[in-house]
């Protein structure tokens, strides 16, 4: 596969901070982008925040083996959700995520950068979301990507194990 270059997009995502818990407080959401980041970066799409098969089987094993992640080279680990920032960090949240610099639970806003990949799930009324992928990017450009053809209940290609996997091939 020829390397393709990671469209120019941008997310929003919200900072879970330690000295806000219990309280009601949030801060308000953060723009982020791939190109901020060098080296590799894993990227994981899910279908929408809380989805039953994204947060039992899915999204975990990200969080259980980010060490591991970033051991084999990954300076940055996204999920990405065409959810909004709010939902995406209460998920985060849900999932036992702490204050961390090096996984952010983003929001694609509209689905755009799922679809310009062309794993983007029709829902409706004009409305998308991200269908469970992964992609890997090294300084920019698409190294490794894959979308779960298999029922909706699947979880293979855009696995944490598959993403270790790719990397250790960088």
């Amino acid at each position: 596969m020829s390397a393709t270059t990671l469209p120019d997009t941008k997310f929003q995502y919200v900072k879970i901070i330690p000295s806000l818990e219990g309280s009601e407080a949030c801060t308000f959401p953060v723009e982020t982008s791939f190109d901020e980041f060098k080296g590799a970066v894993v990227i994981t799409g899910a279908p929408a925040a809380f989805s039953p098969t994204c947060t039992v089987s899915h999204i975990p094993g990200y969080i259980e083996k980010l060490d591991q992640l970033v051991k084999a080279g990954a300076s940055q680990v996204f999920v990405v959700t065409a959810d909004n920032p709010f939902a995406n960090k209460a998920w985060a949240k849900s999932l036992g995520v702490k204050e961390s610099e090096k996984i952010k639970f983003i929001t694609d806003s509209g689905a755009k950068f799922s679809q310009s990949l062309g794993y983007a799930l029709p829902i409706g009324d004009g409305v998308f979301w991200a269908s469970r992928y992964l992609v890997i990017a090294k300084d920019g450009k698409i190294v490794y990507h894959a979308v779960e053809e298999k029922p909706a209940s699947d979880v293979t290609v855009s696995s944490v194990d598959n993403a270790l996997e790719q990397l250790k091939k960088l």
